[in-house]
C-alpha cells in the first residue's frame, strides 16, 4: 500500500506546474479509490483460496 501511495505522490507530483489542484485531485481521488477496489478484490480472492485449502484440509482428515 505504501508503494502505491508513493507511486501515486510521484505520478501526480506537478510537472513544470501543468497540472491544475482540481484535476489533479480527481484523478488522485480516482486512482485511491481504484487502489482500495483492488486490494478489496485480492483480499478476498486470497481469502477464497485460504478456505478452499481448508476445505481440502479437512477432507483428507
Amino acid at each position: 500500500m505504501r508503494r502505491r501511495v508513493r507511486d501515486l505522490a510521484e505520478r501526480y507530483a506537478p510537472v513544470r506546474g501543468t497540472a491544475t489542484m482540481v484535476g489533479t485531485a480527481r484523478r488522485v481521488s480516482r486512482d485511491l479509490r481504484e487502489a482500495w477496489s483492488d486490494g478489496q478484490r485480492e483480499m478476498r480472492d486470497t481469502e477464497t483460496e485460504l478456505r478452499r485449502e481448508q476445505i481440502k484440509l479437512s477432507d483428507r482428515n
